[in-house]
């Protein structure tokens, strides 16, 4: 249901871009709802859904395991928080990109996985490929927790900087001045 409310509520012209994508000519006159019926029906194939995630590649699992981390957000969030490793046109055509394969779903601004295939989109989200192979030797480091992460990127998009900084110590009083220079290096 969440999946058809979403399709929706796409402005016409990136509707039928999607439906003739995806199921040919739509001929006239129609009725939405079963162009969504039919949609529904289509992207609810596991063959569909296994060659989605198949195709996915190290940019799109970037993008998508920093939405598990931080949930539904908007794609300038999305686009100011991975420009450190990227520049804006490269996020801004992958999100739409995305967008158009049906990944991900534009829901009041923010972008979330699409709920067909979102169990198997998660299981593919990792900090691997969020952060990337950071290589060496392994070292015994502070907990890092998604609890932690979605903390630091929220102070990130507030503060618009990265980076240890003493005032974190107040933020989180449960990690040694050492502890957080470790977990927050840049």
């Amino acid at each position: 249901a969440r999946f058809e409310t979403a399709l929706r509520r796409y402005s016409e012209e990136n509707f039928f871009y999607i439906a003739h994508n995806y199921l040919g000519p739509v001929k006239s006159p129609f009725h939405k709802p079963q162009v969504i019926a039919r949609l529904s029906l289509f992207f609810g194939q596991e063959q569909i859904q296994n060659r989605m995630v198949e195709l996915l590649d190290s940019l799109d699992l970037e993008i998508l395991s920093l939405l598990s981390l931080t949930g539904a957000i908007g794609a300038e969030e999305v686009i100011d928080l991975l420009s450190p490793r990227h520049d804006y046109a490269t996020i801004f055509w992958r999100l739409s990109s995305l967008q158009t394969r049906l990944i991900l779903l534009s829901e009041e601004g923010r972008l979330s996985f699409n709920p067909l295939i979102e169990g198997r989109l998660r299981e593919r989200c990792s900090l691997s490929s969020l952060l990337g192979d950071l290589g060496g030797t392994p070292i015994e480091q502070p907990h890092l927790s998604v609890e932690f992460v979605r903390a630091y990127l929220s102070l990130v998009l507030d503060e618009q900087r990265f980076g240890f900084r003493e005032s974190h110590l107040a933020i989180f009083p449960s990690f040694a001045q050492e502890q957080l220079r470790h977990l927050i290096p840049l």
